[in-house]
């Protein structure tokens, strides 16, 4: 008897402290939170489109779920609209609302799932009622091991009365991850997965990834990098990557929701939970679209930060970078070790016939700085790691050639193998890229010829 009352007490004590993702009162039975499972009666189901589990069918499944591990793959879940938190809306395009199988007092909550075919809701769509019969699609989770619900923003409504039934095969795996072929979010995500969690080195290979950008993010300043989320355009509320703080295009001081962006860089699943690019500057923006639908970067050939094809002589220790669509004009050279300026001058900037130089540490954690010293041994220009050095030219700029000390000790310091270049007319910024703010290899510059567009 005392046993019995013991486990009473303990119910009514979970009833009465319980809390969801809002704190709404848990209508269902509760599930046993270990991993072990627990049998619901009347379960049915097994998540498929063709057989998919129905209210009692999918609590049982995520009562042997680990709390607050979201499932990898989607299911489909039917049953009938009960109560509704919140209808869909303009703002966000979701809704949240509880599904029960009729006659039963089990219920299972339908958390800011998108609408029909994986999109947002918009004005003149039929809203969801009361009574009304549904599936669901997407991840399923036991939020804080006590609630089971569909995971933020990962489902969405298959179907509404036997109305609909689309939006399952959009977002998809593609691409190859390179240049030419890029992942699409749905493989940068799988691609992920199969790395695991060991975070990325300078050795790790690198992937291209495309997708639309979640959310509005600005620029970090101090280090040139942003931090956003991307899905696939035919697939909101499907999977997310995150690129993580890449370096952003020349002139660029942020991203908005619903532009297209392409990075580059090493991946990894970070956490176990969530796929991104190594920090720290390791991974860039290679190009990216607006909302609007204007290329404002990549391969469009002078557009705001347009990337240039980069070349290394390693011979006579150049490396040149090159506006592809621009038609070469004029060539000027410019002998930096004449500036004038003292030794190891650090973030150096001057002004020399007419166009401008200026290096800044950009997150490193070594600062550029001008060799000259007494001996004359080094006169040089000495660039670390994630260092730039951004060109203000007296035109628009075709290509731009760095002149490289010899090798010292066996080393080229001609920068590392991801240093890139852009240009936006008549500026033009290198960035030393590294995994990390040290290491990799310096950039030391003696000259730079500027080749200026016709």
């Amino acid at each position: 008897m005392k046993k019995f009352f013991y486990s009473v007490l303990a119910v009514v004590f979970a009833a009465l402290t319980f809390t969801s993702c809002d704190d709404v009162p848990m209508p269902y039975a509760q599930p046993e939170v270990n991993g072990g499972g627990q049998t619901y009666e009347g379960a049915e189901g097994d998540g498929t489109l063709e057989n998919p589990y129905n209210v009692a069918g999918v609590l049982q499944f995520i009562s042997g779920l680990e709390p607050g591990v979201e499932t990898e793959d989607n299911v489909y879940i039917k049953g009938t609209i009960s109560s509704i938190e919140e209808e869909y809306g303009e703002t966000y395009g979701n809704a949240k609302y509880y599904i029960t199988d009729p006659g039963t007092d089990y219920t299972f909550y339908v958390f800011q799932s998108y609408y029909l075919n994986n999109k947002k809701w918009k004005k003149g769509d039929t809203q969801i009622k009361l009574n009304d019969e549904v599936i669901v699609c997407g991840k399923v989770v036991n939020y804080k091991g006590t609630t089971p619900e569909t995971v933020i923003n990962k489902s969405y409504l298959y179907s509404l009365n036997g109305q609909g039934g689309g939006g399952d095969t959009p977002g998809q795996p593609s691409g190859e991850g390179t240049e030419a072929s890029p992942f699409n979010v749905a493989a940068a995500v799988a691609k992920c997965k199969e790395i695991g969690t060991e975070t990325p080195t300078e050795n790790s290979p690198k992937y291209y990834v495309k997708g639309i950008v979640v959310a509005d993010a600005s620029v970090n300043t101090q280090y040139n990098n942003i931090t956003f989320e991307m899905t696939d355009a035919d697939n909101e509320g499907g999977e997310y990557f995150k690129a993580f703080q890449v370096t952003v295009l020349n002139g660029m001081d942020g991203v908005k929701k619903g532009d297209e962006v392409v990075v580059y860089g090493p991946i990894y699943n970070y956490s176990g939970n969530t796929p991104e690019t190594a920090g720290k500057s390791a991974a860039k923006i290679v190009s990216y679209k607006n909302n609007s639908g204007s290329d404002t970067g990549g391969d469009t050939g002078g557009d705001t930060g347009a990337n240039m094809t980069k070349s290394v002589d390693a011979t006579n220790y150049i490396v040149t970078f090159t506006n592809s669509s621009a038609t070469a004009g004029e060539s000027v050279t410019y002998d930096l070790t004449t500036c004038g300026l003292t030794h190891q001058t650090e973030n150096p900037s001057f002004t020399m016939n007419g166009a401008n130089f200026v290096f800044a540490t950009n997150g490193g954690k070594n600062t550029p700085k001008y060799w000259h010293d007494d001996e004359g041994k080094f006169n040089e220009f000495r660039m670390y790691a994630l260092n730039t050095l951004t060109i203000t030219g007296t035109a628009n700029i075709a290509a731009v050639s760095f002149q490289c000390s010899p090798d010292y000790n066996g080393t080229k310091y001609t920068g590392n193998d991801d240093a890139f270049g852009t240009v936006n007319g008549k500026t033009f910024t290198f960035t030393n890229q590294w995994s990390s703010n040290s290491g990799g290899t310096q950039l030391r510059i003696t000259k730079v010829t500027i080749t200026y567009a016709k």
